[in-house]
């Protein structure tokens, strides 16, 4: 996940230290803790997909997960489960060649046709810089998030995804979304315990109260503006 805190104080090493730790936390499979977003190449939509890709896509036209999963193409449906087996061309947004492209461009069809899911979200994170963690998550900052991120309704899961180590601390986020996408209707059966959420890329949360540790995981709560 690559976080994006409005601050127009920040210092230069400050924001490379964030660029730095942002690359780090890239190459991790779906379900919350290194969901890494680098930097978005703003590639554009591939051509050639299924008859309800980019032409027919519509924003929220499905109205239950269920009709969504069953409604979208064999293109979308593929580029859904690439994400969840840990797709680096998604997460990273990293755009490479004209077959990533369609790729992504299919996967952003996918979450803008499904229903929106408002409700509470967890994501979990592990070995993060301290330093960041504490510069990032302050009380009041706005977080956004450029590039598509995991989360889960199970806070057990994201959890799990939050152990410290002796490189960096753990971070645990509760995040009030209105536009998150629940894609477990359409994941691979592997994954379904996971019961994930995707955070959709240029969301913006705003972190409510003062974080604080426990131990050493810090704990953040976030509503979407």
């Amino acid at each position: 996940m690559r976080i994006v805190v409005d601050t127009s104080d920040a210092s230069d090493a400050l924001i490379e230290s964030m660029e730095s730790w942002v690359f780090a936390q890239a190459r991790h499979p779906s379900g919350g803790s290194k969901g890494g977003q680098f930097k978005s190449t703003g590639a554009g939509k591939g051509k050639g997909r299924g008859a309800k890709g980019a032409a027919g896509a519509k924003a929220g036209e499905f109205d239950t997960p269920e009709e969504w999963a069953e409604g979208m193409s064999p293109r979308e449906s593929g580029a859904i489960k690439h994400w969840q087996g840990g797709s680096d061309e998604i997460r990273e947004a990293y755009i490479m060649d004209e077959g990533e492209m369609k790729l992504k461009g299919d996967f952003d069809d996918a979450i803008n046709r499904s229903p929106n899911f408002e409700g509470t979200a967890y994501r979990g994170m592990y070995d993060v810089d301290k330093d960041v963690a504490d510069s990032t998550f302050v009380k009041g900052a706005v977080v956004t998030f450029p590039a598509p991120a995991s989360a889960t309704t199970s806070a057990s899961v994201a959890k799990d995804f939050s152990g410290v180590s002796e490189f960096g601390v753990g971070v645990q986020m509760k995040i009030q979304t209105k536009s998150g996408v629940k894609i477990n209707g359409a994941t691979k059966k592997e994954y379904a315990h996971e019961m994930e959420v995707i955070i959709k890329p240029g969301s913006k949360y705003v972190v409510k109260g003062k974080p604080k540790y426990a131990g050493n995981v810090l704990q953040v709560t976030m509503v979407e503006r």
